[in-house]
């Protein structure tokens, strides 16, 4: 365990580097420089200074020729194999999944085919269908208790 000394210690130290990293000159926001201007480097014996547009996209600008470019100069374009080797990485997790799920499918197909067939179809109607109908056009009456409305009819009648 550290003593107290040791952490208070510990604390001024970041305290102070945070005061100082946010003190610190920004780079580009001296006094006199170019307006856009963010830094220099040399590649292959050229000077080129990475200036940034008003709407902040970075450019490069070789001193010696006076061309300007988007593109960094110090990175250099991927080759044909060095595409595909990318795309592949990109792909393969969705290969993994698709072969993933074919293999479970035929795993289910062997071992429990019973999942896959369709479920029987019920001859007849269901009791909620039947229920629908109306009174007179019900056709199992002979399981019910109360008589038919026409017989009711019929009593009244006589």
């Amino acid at each position: 365990m550290m003593s107290r000394r040791t952490l208070a210690l510990i604390g001024v130290l970041l305290l102070s580097g945070v005061l100082l990293a946010s003190a610190a000159p920004k780079e580009g926001s001296k006094k006199g420089s170019k307006k856009g201007f963010v830094s220099t480097f040399e590649l292959d014996g050229a000077r080129w200074a990475i200036h940034k547009n008003d709407e902040g996209r970075a450019f490069f600008y070789n001193e010696a020729t006076g061309s300007t470019s988007w593109t960094d100069p110090r990175v250099e374009p991927l080759s044909s194999s060095d595409r595909m080797l990318v795309m592949a990485m990109f792909a393969a997790p969705f290969v993994l999944m698709i072969a993933g799920a074919v293999v479970y499918v035929l795993w289910v197909r062997y071992h429990h085919p019973e999942l896959l067939k369709p479920k029987k179809k019920v001859k007849g109607r269901k009791n909620w269908e039947k229920a629908l109908d109306p009174p007179g056009n019900r056709k199992d009456r002979a399981r019910s208790a109360s008589p038919p409305v026409e017989d009711i009819k019929a009593v009244k009648a006589q």
